[in-house]
C-alpha cells in the first residue's frame, strides 16, 4: 500500500502540532549533531528534514508524535533532567497514539 504524504497539521490533544519539512542544516546546526526531525511543543511544530524517505518520514514523525504526547500531557518539566527517560516513554508508549497515525494514513487493519 502506498503511504500518503504527511499532514500539515496533526492533533494532539487540545493542540494542533504543525508538519515541516526543513533542511538537514538546520536541525544540525539547532542539535549539534545529526538530527533527523524534532518536536517544538513551545510553537507545536514538528519538523522532519527533507530527503528522507516518505516511510522513514512517517516513522520520524510518530516517534515526534510520542515527545508532543509528552508534553501535552504535563510530563516534560518532570523528565527536563533525564531525557532517556523521556525517549524510553516515548518508545514504549507509542502503542498509545499509534491508533492516531494508523487513522491519518489510512491504515484500519
Amino acid at each position: 500500500m502506498r503511504l500518503p504524504r504527511l499532514p500539515d497539521r496533526v492533533p494532539v490533544l487540545s493542540r494542533d502540532y504543525k508538519i515541516k519539512r526543513v533542511m538537514s542544516s538546520t536541525l544540525l546546526k539547532e542539535h549539534g549533531h545529526e538530527c533527523y526531525a524534532d518536536c517544538s511543543p513551545q510553537d507545536c511544530t514538528i519538523r522532519i528534514v527533507r530527503g528522507v524517505s516518505l516511510e522513514a518520514a512517517w516513522g520520524y514523525l510518530e516517534h515526534e508524535l510520542g515527545h508532543a504526547f509528552v508534553f501535552e500531557l504535563g510530563f516534560r518539566p518532570r523528565l527536563e533532567d533525564d531525557k532517556t527517560l523521556e525517549e524510553d516513554i516515548v518508545e514504549k508508549l507509542m502503542p498509545a497514539w499509534l491508533g492516531c497515525i494508523q487513522s491519518l494514513r489510512g491504515n484500519r487493519g
